[in-house]
Formats: structure tokens, sequence, C-alpha cells
């Protein structure tokens, strides 16, 4: 509306009063202090008032009701925000900003809106995290309704126990673990669980165990229940031989007359015969009385092309030794026999022996006397490797090298032919009473030892000089597995 030249918006009350009691002190201030005389009013000049022209009433003419318009500005300029920061408006409400207080400061109807309030709060972390929700706090803010936990010892379990931001620290998470034993073994990293520390690793299912130095089982035995037996019977053969004087190499040899090409050889003066790998005893006649010079020698063979590794450890690994003494000078079992095993072959002018050396050799256990009654002759197989001491000791367990003595009562059998009522002979399962687990050197007849899987030597005596009646033979044969102990 315009009212007298001034334009003014419509303003609510409240305000409309505001703006009028500022006009009237505006134009108070128009007047000196204290004067009421409205008539002498006016411009002062040179000391003294101007005296304007009266109007009726006497009072001065300040001329029509729109003279004065000018001096307020344009009738049509926009009016000023009278109603700014004016004081409380529509029943005395200031509008502020809104805070959590429960009071509605933005004059809007609405109390503590557009804050969050009674949203869902997270406090404390690990086992401490609590859920709450939020509230108003003292200070117009918000707060969660919920205090954290306390913290509890840290345990290995997963969780964040003492409430500092890590898990399970100090019981070696994280660092590499195994599962499983030898070929089961499995590489993983230890976590923690409801049941403690563990590795997160799953050991592989287990096989059947075979000679190969190897946990196949995976129950903390190697080729335990002697599984290298029956591949070593089959796989390696013990070579034997008997010759006269000078007729073979008095230093090891590759070969032993025609053997190892032929698998038994009986030529006048040398003679020879193999195990043959079928566990069963092969027979060797010397050709003449086995005299001082003469000689016995022994060679180790092993092959396989399907597993040549395994086949070339055992040969170079396993030594069968042979060891004779004059008029039962020796013992009957012992770890040592003269200087062997410590050395592949020697003489200490009591015990004699030689032995396969490891390297498919023949060597000569060359005879300072005639083989008589009561000599003796001893036997060992050992394995040693001290890079595989479990395979070592399991091959070495697992075979016997059995040596039998035959004195034929009439003439000898020069065509090896087994005589059914004596059995002993050629590719007979044992040596008359004599097998892997019989040792005999009691009868006139037949004489036997074996190994017997413990690495010692054991001897046996013999029945009469070693003439032409004479035979001796030779078996690898695998030993049974040992019984299971009996349950308690």
């Amino acid at each position: 509306m315009r009212r007298h030249g001034l334009h003014v918006s419509p303003l609510p009350r409240a305000a409309l009063a505001a703006a009028c009691l500022l006009a009237i002190s505006g134009c108070l201030s128009q007047f000196p202090e204290g004067g009421d005389d409205f008539t002498d009013s006016g411009p002062e000049r040179d000391g003294a008032f101007v005296e304007g022209p009266e109007r009726d009433g006497g009072r001065p003419d300040v001329g029509p009701p729109d003279a004065g318009a000018s001096d307020l500005g344009p009738a049509d300029a926009e009016p000023a925000d009278l109603g700014a920061d004016l004081g409380p408006v529509d029943g005395g409400c200031q509008p502020l900003s809104e805070i959590c207080d429960g009071e509605d400061n933005d004059c809007d109807g609405v109390i503590d809106e557009d804050l969050g309030l009674g949203l869902g709060c997270d406090v404390g972390i690990g086992i401490c995290a609590r859920r709450g929700v939020l509230t108003c706090d003292q200070d117009g803010g918000l707060t969660c309704d919920v205090l954290p936990g306390p913290p509890a010892v840290e345990a290995c379990n997963g969780l964040d126990d003492d409430c500092d931001g890590g898990t399970d620290e100090g019981f070696g998470v994280g660092e590499a673990c195994v599962a499983g034993v030898d070929q089961c073994r499995v590489q993983g990293v230890y976590q923690c669980g409801p049941e403690g520390l563990l590795c997160d690793a799953n050991p592989r299912p287990p096989s059947d165990e075979i000679c190969n130095g190897e946990d196949d089982d995976c129950d903390g035995e190697i080729d335990e229940a002697n599984v290298c037996g029956p591949y070593i019977a089959e796989h390696c053969q013990l070579w034997l031989g008997a010759s006269e004087p000078d007729a073979t190499p008095q230093n090891p040899s590759l070969t032993f007359g025609a053997c190892p090409a032929r698998p038994e050889l009986e030529a006048d003066e040398l003679r020879c015969v193999s195990t043959g790998g079928d566990a069963l005893f092969h027979q060797l006649i010397p050709s003449g009385d086995l005299v001082e010079e003469s000689s016995l020698g022994a060679a180790w063979l092993c092959a396989d092309p399907e597993r040549p590794a395994l086949a070339a450890w055992l040969q170079r690994s396993c030594l069968v030794y042979l060891g004779q003494a004059i008029n039962r000078q020796g013992p009957d079992f012992a770890g040592e026999w003269g200087p062997c095993p410590g050395a592949v072959s020697g003489d200490n002018g009591l015990l004699r022996c030689t032995s396969t050396g490891g390297d498919g050799q023949f060597r000569p256990l060359v005879l300072t006397a005639e083989l008589k009654r009561n000599d003796q002759l001893a036997v060992a197989f050992i394995c040693d490797d001290p890079e595989a001491p479990a395979l070592s000791a399991a091959a070495t367990a697992a075979v016997d090298i059995t040596l039998g003595w035959y004195q034929y009562g009439g003439e000898p059998d020069r065509d090896n032919e087994v005589d059914e009522r004596q059995p002993w002979g050629d590719g007979v399962p044992q040596w008359g009473a004599c097998d892997s687990e019989i040792s005999r050197d009691d009868e006139d007849v037949v004489r036997c030892v074996s190994t017997h899987g413990d690495g010692f030597f054991r001897a046996f005596r013999l029945s009469s000089d070693a003439d032409e009646r004479v035979s001796f033979g030779v078996a690898v044969q695998p030993r049974p597995a040992p019984a299971d102990p009996p349950e308690e």
C-alpha cells in the first residue's frame, strides 16, 4: 500500500509496531532536546532561527503531505527488510538453528528434526562393541545411549578380546605351519579358531607303504613292516664265486670269469652263481679243494628300469660281507669281523673279510690256508647312508642273506640236480632245515647262517674240509613283517 508517499509492505502486527516506534524515534531526534516550541523551529542562520510561514493554527507550513517524499527515497523503491532480526514473531518464537535439546529451535513446529535422533549407533571395538541409538547430550549434540563393554585378556579365538584393534596378537597367527607328516605333509599358516591355535592346512590322504625312503602311509615310520624285502629280493642279486689259486684277479673286478654275463659258470678253475632274483637258494659247487690262495668272491648288483634311482641306491649303499676264520677263532655273533665293516675288505691276522663294496665289482676273499673242518664262514648285510638313515635301517632289516654249506656223503651232484629226499641244492626255498629264520651249525651234513636283518655278522662252522664233495648255497629272501604287538 502507499501512504503519504511511502510504499509500505504488509507486515505482521508486531513487526509493524516496531517499525512505527523506530519512525517516531527518528522524528523526535530532529528537535532540540527539551524544546517544545515548534513554531520557532527551523533552520538556524547566523545564530538566529528563521521563521517560516505559518499555517492555520500558528505552526509553520511544512508543505503538502507529499512535499518531503523525495527525502525518503523514490516512491517505487523496494522497501527495507523491516522484519529481519526484529525479535520473536508469531507468538514470540525467534528462529534459530535446530539443535538436539527437546525444543523447536527453528520455529517450524517440529522438535529436533533432521539430526539423526533415534538412529542406530555403535560404540567400542572387538568384544567391547555395543549397539545403541542416538540421543541428545547436554550440549545440544548427539550421543549413543550405550557404553563400550569391558575388555578381556587376549585369547586365540579369532576375536579382539582386549579391544585394541588387533586380533589374536601374540599367538603367531600368520606364521608358517605344516599339517600331516612326510608324504601327507601340506604347508599352511597358523590361524586362531574356537579350539585355539590351528594350522589352516589339511593333510593329504595316506597311501600304501612302498620301498622308497618315504612315509607313504603317514604313520610316522618309513618303509616299515619290511616292505623293502620283496623289492630287494627281486631287483638285487648276490653273486658268489669260487676259484682255484691264481684263477681270478686279486683286486676288485667287474667280472668273475664270465660272470655276471652268465647267471652261473662251471669252468674247470672258476665257478660262480647268482641268487637270480627269485628268493630261492642257488648252489655253487667248487671245482676242487679250496686251498691256500684259492678265493671266494662276492658282488652285489641291483637294477630296475622303472625305478633306477632306488636300485642304484641299494647297490651303492647296501653291502654284503663275507668273513673267514681259522679253527673257530672268530665270534659266532658280532658287530665286526676283523677290519669290516669299517673297511670293505681286509685281514687282521686272525679274521679275514671282504664285501661287495657298493660299486658292482667282485671282491675276492683270498684264503691264507686250506678251508678245513671247524673253520668259520660269516656273513653280514649292512645298508648305510648318512643322508638316508631311515631307508638304510629299513633295507637292512627287510632281507636275509643266507649262506649254506653241504657235505655230500658220496660223489657230488655235478649237475646240481635237486634230490627231493634231501632238500638242498639249486632252486630250493630252504637249505635243508635252514631258511631266513633258522641258522644251524650242529648238523654233520648241512650248515647255514642268515643275517637276520640286524646288521651283525653271524658265522657257522664247517662240517668238513672244503674239497670237491662240498657245495655252497646262497639266497636273498624277504623277511616277514614283524607281528603286531598284542592288544592290551
